[in-house]
């Protein structure tokens, strides 16, 4: 699991989400795909996201205990580890 500074700055991400599968690789990054036990994860969470997409993303969270980077607050209430 890499993290990076957050004055590292968005044109960073932006340039590592877009550089393809090479430059990922570099970095220490890999796909986290969706499992059917995310699937199940996220639709029997009681949290206050209706969205499927930030249901997901914290079903995932969860599951591998890995932080979203993320201002959203909301996502404190699941107890989801959440980075900004």
């Amino acid at each position: 699991q890499k993290l990076y500074p957050l004055h590292a700055g968005y044109d960073f991400i932006h340039r590592l989400l877009t550089g393809g599968g090479r430059r990922r690789r570099l970095a220490g990054f890999r796909a986290l795909t969706i499992e059917v036990e995310d699937a199940e994860r996220a639709g029997g969470l009681p949290g206050p996201h209706r969205d499927p997409f930030d249901r997901m993303l914290t079903a995932q969270s969860l599951s591998h205990d890995l932080p979203i980077l993320s201002r959203d607050r909301i996502l404190d209430d699941d107890g989801v580890p959440r980075i900004w």
